[in-house]
């Protein structure tokens, strides 16, 4: 198996910020609903809980923040810097 020398996994798919910024969302929004069920679930048991469970959706929260803020702000900027050009 050879392979071509013009061919590298960086020019066959292009990085593209934004739906990277997006599936990341996607994904920590999944991580956040099972670590707020896990704790409900904790909770349900009625037994003392680690404190690593009560504040373990506090992370994937604070990744949430700032992805939905990037993409809050987003259409604004881009509607920004094309009002700023002239050509």
């Amino acid at each position: 198996m050879s392979r071509s020398s013009s061919g590298s996994s960086s020019e066959e798919v292009p990085l593209n910020w934004n739906s990277w910024i997006r599936q990341t969302h996607r994904w920590l929004s999944i991580a956040f609903t099972v670590t707020v069920i896990a704790n409900f679930v904790a909770l349900a048991q009625g037994r003392t809980r680690p404190p690593w469970v009560t504040y373990s959706p506090l992370l994937p929260l604070a990744l949430l923040l700032f992805t939905g803020l990037y993409m809050f702000v987003l259409p604004y900027a881009t509607k920004w810097r094309s009002g700023r050009r002239t050509d």
